[in-house]
């Protein structure tokens, strides 16, 4: 476990740094940081090396043996990052600084997971050379078609309670992890709580862009770079993430069942009203139902999940 006090930290995707397919309190920590500090962290893929362009090759390559070792989910996932002072009841607060694509290479795989599975079963596996770095645009997709591309990372978390042994990264939870959450870009800041000390932050599964819902099973699936910068909060308490961006307070939630997944986020939003704004219960449950946006994050990771995002523009105090 390396230790450091001073800025700024890089973690490479190399097979040192990475983990496959799983969030566990047992992992050890690839990097020590302070709260306060920032980490600029790259995120790669465990595909077969002849899917991918030049500029990634070698470090997919030495990725493919680590990838046979993980498990039990499919993304490769770079850290773990433990935070000092991260006591579990914390809040860990990870301001998305920046987010840079990393090659021209994409990737879009239908899965069983798909919403569409069952009437189109025939399984596809679309790579892409598209990707205008300096644009941000994902030229020629189809023909006639490009698409303007926001970059985010679809996995990211803390560990789980230890309880929960290696915890899947295709399933989303109150740990994070999977929730393919297309409005978490650069500039937004992410809430989550912390169940183990530490903290023990991972990030992968870059995305360059995603509609909501993800239709098919992926996006357009790319290595990223993030730089992010982490705060331990002990004044903070919460029962599922949340998020807040330059325009918008977002509450984000999972649930089997999709219109559970509604309830949460809603009250969790509700409660996020009442103690920052001083609203009645029935007052703020109103309020959503006359402002803001609730989105499908996805439908597709065995839970789905759903976040409702609240404009900060219709608060005099925001404008």
């Amino acid at each position: 476990m390396v230790s450091h006090h001073s800025n700024p930290y890089t973690l490479k995707a190399v097979p040192e740094n990475i983990h496959v397919g799983y969030y566990s309190a047992d992992l050890k920590p690839v990097l020590t940081i302070r709260s306060g500090d920032v980490v600029e962290i790259e995120t790669t893929r465990a595909d077969a090396p002849e899917e991918v362009d030049d500029a990634i090759r070698p470090e997919v390559a030495a990725l493919v043996q680590k990838r046979l070792q993980g498990g039990p989910g499919p993304h490769t996932l770079t850290g773990p990052v433990y935070i000092e002072r991260a006591e579990p009841g914390h809040v860990l607060e990870v301001h998305i600084e920046e987010i840079r694509l990393r090659t021209r290479y994409g990737l879009n795989r239908s899965t069983e997971y798909g919403i569409l599975f069952r009437d189109l079963p025939t399984p596809f596996i679309k790579t892409f050379f598209c990707i205008d770095l300096e644009k941000k645009l994902a030229e020629e997709v189809l023909p006639g078609v490009t698409i303007p591309l926001r970059p985010f990372f679809g996995n990211l978390g803390v560990a789980p309670l230890p309880r929960f042994g290696r915890v899947d990264s295709k399933v989303p939870g109150i740990h994070c992890g999977n929730i393919d959450v297309r409005d978490l870009v650069a500039g937004t800041t992410l809430y989550m709580p912390i169940h183990v000390k530490g903290a023990l932050f991972s990030v992968g599964d870059g995305h360059a862009c995603q509609s909501d819902g993800e239709a098919d099973g992926t996006a357009l699936e790319t290595p990223l770079t993030g730089v992010f910068k982490f705060f331990v909060r002990n004044d903070l308490r919460l029962k599922r993430p949340m998020a807040e961006t330059p325009t918008h307070y977002m509450t984000i939630a999972y649930h089997k069942n999709l219109k559970w997944a509604a309830k949460l986020t809603l009250k969790d939003m509700i409660q996020f009203l009442i103690q920052t704004r001083g609203y009645r219960e029935e007052e703020a449950y109103a309020l959503l139902s006359l402002a803001g946006e609730m989105h499908v994050s996805q439908l597709v990771n065995v839970i789905p999940g759903i976040h409702f995002m609240l404009p900060k523009t219709i608060f005099k105090d925001a404008r």
